[in-house]
């Protein structure tokens, strides 16, 4: 998990304003959120598969 993190810190991830009135940033974090249900979801199934 920790390589996971440190690989997110490296990323160029937005920066908010607040001017948009914070519609970018929702849609922004709704995006995140499907990603990490995915990964999730694969890291489970690779966990399955080995064992």
């Amino acid at each position: 998990m920790e390589l996971v993190l440190a690989r997110f810190r490296r990323t160029n991830y937005p920066m908010f304003t607040g001017a948009e009135g914070g519609l970018m940033a929702e849609g922004w974090l709704k995006h995140m959120e499907e990603l990490l249900i995915r990964w999730s979801i694969l890291r489970r199934r690779c966990e399955e598969s080995n064992s």
